[in-house]
């Protein structure tokens, strides 16, 4: 009876890990396209930093004056 819920509990464990590990795959190749994505709109980490910094640079010089 115990084995019995031992291997039922193995057998689950290893169910619950294939579909973490699917997830994990369908994550990264939504993740991958997206990028593309962003990338034929010219939406780059770089250039979205660089806004960022250029708007807190103009917010700190008017809070100076």
């Amino acid at each position: 009876m115990i084995d019995t819920i031992r291997a039922a509990k193995i057998t689950l464990g290893v169910k619950f890990s294939y579909v973490m590990v699917a997830l994990t795959i369908v994550g990264c190749i939504i993740m991958v396209i997206k990028g593309k994505q962003a990338v034929k709109r010219q939406e780059t980490l770089t250039s979205i930093n660089l806004e960022k910094k250029a708007q807190w640079r103009e917010e700190a010089t008017q809070h100076i004056c």
